[in-house]
């Protein structure tokens, strides 16, 4: 597989609707190829956009913060390096 399909794979657009392939190779190239690294990094993204976290499902399927943060969690664990992520989830 890919590179490109596998991060693809990694966090659900497989259908090309949150990222570009332009965008991908770039975050590839920022993340020294590592696709784990490369995952974190996009979620990342995901969850502090909301214009992209709003166009953010898969089948219908519907991803919350929480899962976003535990697939982010699971890819800086496999990945060489850590990413640096903030919780977006209000406090009251």
């Amino acid at each position: 597989m890919d590179p490109l399909d596998k991060l693809r794979r990694l966090i659900w657009d497989q259908q090309k609707n949150v990222f570009t392939d332009e965008e991908l190779k770039e975050f590839l190239s920022d993340c020294n190829n590592d696709i784990y690294r490369t995952a974190a990094f996009c979620l990342s993204i995901v969850m502090a956009n909301p214009e992209r976290y709003t166009s953010y499902s898969l089948g219908g399927l519907r991803f919350t913060f929480g899962d976003l943060e535990k697939a982010i969690k699971k890819y800086e664990q496999m990945g060489a390096g850590s990413v640096q992520t903030t919780s977006l989830k209000r406090e009251y």
